[in-house]
């Protein structure tokens, strides 16, 4: 796995956020099921040791009506800032 990888699957979740979402806020919201989900990958593909989970808070650009910064979880290289 390489770190271009990572930033496609940190894209789909941005991507992911975005659609299911409106000016109020995600329709449904499971933030420990996602955490979960996503800590299950890095411990499936070896890859906890590299990087860790963290909330960041992104820009979802046009044309998404529900434009703005908002709080997602994303793959971070552990050491990076």
């Amino acid at each position: 796995m390489n770190n271009e990888t990572i930033e496609l699957i940190n894209r789909i979740i941005v991507n992911a956020e975005a659609n299911g979402a409106d000016r109020g806020g995600t329709y449904t919201s499971n933030k420990d099921g996602l955490y979960d989900s996503m800590k299950k990958f890095l411990t499936e593909h070896s890859l906890e040791d590299k990087y860790e989970i963290k909330e960041i808070i992104v820009s979802i650009p046009k044309p998404y009506i529900q434009q703005g910064l908002w709080k997602v979880f994303q793959f971070v290289l552990k050491g990076s800032e």
